[in-house]
């Protein structure tokens, strides 16, 4: 009788608390066994598999079938209750000596290999968010700013060049003006008109709105300069008018030259003004070789 009841299951409350402690093993097992593998799996490092390691051989030990084996084999073992208070303490040992996240312990996100946390990468803050959202709209604003800066310049650039043009072609007629005075004057006289009418179309012309105020102040007085200039040249045709008209005295000549004198240095200044304010805005003019 003695030996039939030693193969039995336990009854009463050995039989509940042997199911409990099998359940409690294999809960903690399992767990200890997953923790192993994960830290294993996570990457390179010492500490790593250290842990992973410890993980998986105590998980395999907390399991029913070991348990058995080793209360077989020891005899304090076979206390009951035992194995499951083993598991317990096993189990928390391991939840304590597992780094948190963020600890140094804890390899980063693999950038070239791969690896669960491959791309789990850290989320910016929202410091930096702010950050990078400021920086996108500069660069947004300075884009803007640098095709209208580029656009007021195309602007100026296309109607100073019909006055360019046109005193190009005055002063080649002017070569001939002995032996074809009428030639002469009329192309004096279109070029008069068209530098006065570039004069008026460069003071149309707009600064960028992206500007502010002052800024855009300083554009326009710039601007304006520029259309003085290309008026001062249609005065200066204008004064070569009457010298081809017959009124060669000295002083009619030394008129010329002045108004001539006069409107070259006013381009100039024209040109380096409107370039040092679009450098001060870091703005590179295209200079319209490509």
């Amino acid at each position: 009788m003695t030996e039939k009841n030693a193969g039995a299951e336990p009854s009463g409350w050995k039989g509940a608390a042997s199911k409990l402690a099998s359940l409690v093993g294999w809960v903690w097992g399992g767990f200890s066994i997953l923790i192993g593998l994960i830290f294993l799996a996570v990457g390179p490092g010492t500490p790593q598999r250290m842990v992973g390691l410890s993980a998986v051989c105590a998980g395999l030990l907390l399991t029913p079938p070991v348990v058995k084996l080793i209360r077989q084999r020891v005899a304090f073992m076979r206390t009951p209750g035992l194995p499951t208070i083993a598991a317990i303490v096993v189990g928390v040992a391991i939840l304590i000596v597992t780094p948190r996240p963020g600890s140094d312990s804890i390899p980063g996100p693999q950038t070239s290999g791969g690896g669960i946390y491959a791309g789990a990468e850290r989320q910016p803050s929202r410091a930096e968010r702010r950050q990078a959202a400021q920086e996108r709209q500069q660069a947004e604003d300075q884009a803007r700013l640098e095709a209208e800066l580029n656009t007021m310049w195309s602007d100026l650039t296309r109607i100073t060049q019909t006055c360019d043009r046109a005193a190009t072609t005055a002063s080649d007629n002017l070569d001939m003006s002995r032996s074809d005075p009428v030639r002469a004057y009329r192309a004096v006289e279109e070029a008069k008109g068209t530098c006065a009418r570039a004069g008026l179309e460069i003071m149309g012309i707009d600064a960028p709105r992206s500007l502010q105020r002052d800024q855009r102040r300083a554009f326009d007085r710039a601007l304006e300069g520029c259309g003085m200039a290309y008026a001062g040249k249609s005065v200066m045709f204008d004064r070569m008018l009457t010298v081809i008209n017959g009124d060669r005295r000295p002083s009619q000549i030394a008129r010329v030259q002045e108004a001539g004198q006069t409107s070259q240095a006013q381009v100039v200044q024209c040109v380096l003004t409107i370039s040092a304010l679009a450098d001060e805005q870091g703005v590179s003019l295209d200079d319209g070789s490509d």
